[in-house]
């Protein structure tokens, strides 16, 4: 008997068939008739693609997904492109969650590009990879197919925030609060995109049920306090703030957010007072003893501010506030013969200390360094203890390579210029000076690329992204 065409479920795909028992059977449901069938047909025609489709569609029926993909492949082996096969690899795969589905999404798009239903399960896909910029390329293919689906369109919203589209997103939320006037999370994502729409009179209205509901959470009412801060209503902002610390007294947010506002109108006092009361809930927040050492500085007692930069870059090395804070401290002071004096000092305690050997690096070079002097020496010396001890110090890496290049030592250079880019991507003078020294080695298009890369940072930092933590993905229906 010659295999037909199968007519298939409506959610995969339909073809033409002669009335058989086999399709018969998969219009009616009968999952196991249909599979009993197909392996009847197979052993005759065991090449056939649409056979192998109707057997995965009949596993898919009775719940065996694994075996119902290891059928559509089949299927896809002996017919690459047929539809009907790709459309049930993906429906199983998909609502499996199988790894390979992505893949097969995929093969279907260039199969068939207008599918706006593959479409939008690529983008949910593409976001639970982590990758916007593609979710947002599949769901801007499929809006009507989104906008009737709550998750994927919630999605949608919460990628264009995390592609700084912060304008575009406010009506995808605005459109969902219509329909969940009452959810906390959808009322959260568009009260945060209008805030960063730059829009805050309008997240202030937006987020104000939040300060009357005693399930909204700290979380809501730092971002309804932030709204209010942005449109100048600073007592407001304030009450909020200390109403969200009573919730959640171990969220450093709270206590930084109101000790900028205190800042902001140059009461010193009064910040002080809420990071001191921050670190007794916080002790180790590296955030909060920066900001203790910054305030110190600015009282003049450098001493106590340097202990606080010290003990944040070690409670946080990586975010290296502490290091910042004792750059502006030793750097900043227009003083940098004391600060390296100090530096020195404090290197005797600890020599292997990688932020002290670079602030250290950092006021010999606000000194004056030369090439070919002990000063000069000394200042690399300190750089490679710094990368020495902490191999991804980017910083360190970006300031030793500038010294080669001023020592005319462009094959180091290049190497620690590298370093610097590779740890941080956003790292400017490593891009600049890497062009210097690319271009007095002769590697021209090198150099250039390097420079197009510093053009490419300078615009990304002129559009700021939003903080992706912030954003709420959720079900539109959910609170």
């Amino acid at each position: 008997m010659k295999a037909c065409p199968i007519v298939l479920l409506a959610a995969i795909g339909t073809g033409l068939c002669s009335a058989d028992s086999l399709a018969e059977a998969l219009r009616s449901k009968r999952f196991q008739d249909a599979l009993t069938l197909s392996g009847s047909l197979l052993q005759t025609q065991p090449e056939d693609a649409g056979v192998w489709t109707a057997r995965g569609l009949a596993l898919a029926g009775l719940g065996r997904d694994k075996e119902s993909i290891s059928s559509f492949e089949t299927a896809l082996r002996y017919s690459p492109e047929f539809a009907a096969a790709l459309k049930g690899t993906v429906e199983v795969g998909y609502r499996s969650h199988d790894p390979r589905v992505a893949a097969f999404l995929d093969r279907l798009i260039r199969l068939e590009p207008e599918n706006v239903v593959a479409h939008a399960m690529a983008g949910v896909l593409a976001f639970e990879g982590g990758d916007c910029s593609r979710a947002v390329y599949h769901f801007e293919k499929a809006p009507a197919q989104i906008a009737s689906n709550e998750r994927a369109y919630s999605l949608y919203g919460a990628c264009l925030l995390v592609l700084d589209r912060p304008s575009d997103a406010v009506p995808v939320f605005e459109r969902l609060l219509a329909v969940h006037p009452d959810s906390v999370n959808v009322r959260f994502n568009l009260g945060y995109s209008q805030l960063l729409a730059r829009k805050s009179a309008d997240a202030i209205a937006t987020l104000q049920p939040f300060a009357a509901d005693s399930g909204a959470g700290a979380d809501a009412l730092n971002l309804l306090a932030s709204a209010e801060a942005a449109g100048g209503r600073l007592e407001a902002a304030v009450d909020h703030l200390r109403r969200a610390i009573e919730i959640a007294p171990k969220d450093e947010r709270n206590y930084l957010d109101l000790a900028a506002i205190c800042l902001r109108n140059e009461s010193q006092d009064a910040a002080a007072e809420f990071v001191d009361v921050g670190l007794q809930h916080v002790p180790e927040s590296a955030r909060l003893h920066t900001l203790r050492g910054i305030l110190k500085a600015q009282l003049g007692r450098y001493e106590e501010a340097a202990s606080e930069f010290e003990l944040a870059n070690r409670l946080d090395p990586n975010r290296q506030y502490g290091a910042a804070g004792l750059g502006v401290l030793y750097t900043e002071m227009r003083q940098p013969d004391i600060a390296s004096a100090v530096l020195r000092e404090r290197l005797k305690k600890s020599p292997g200390d990688s932020t002290l050997n670079y602030l250290l690096a950092q006021a010999l070079v606000q000194e004056g360094v030369e090439p070919g002097t002990a000063k000069f020496s000394e200042t690399l010396e300190a750089l490679i203890a710094a990368t020495r001890a902490q191999p991804a110090f980017a910083k360190a890496h970006s300031l030793l390579g500038k010294l080669y290049v001023s020592a005319e030592n462009y094959p180091k250079a290049v190497e620690e210029l590298r370093l610097a880019a590779k740890y941080d991507a956003t790292d400017r003078m490593a891009r600049s000076q890497l062009a210097i020294a690319l271009r007095r080695l002769g590697r021209d298009e090198e150099a250039a690329a390097a420079i197009a890369e510093l053009k490419r940072i300078i615009i990304a930092e002129s559009h700021p992204n939003p903080d992706q933590k912030r954003i709420r993905v959720t079900h539109g229906a959910d609170r």
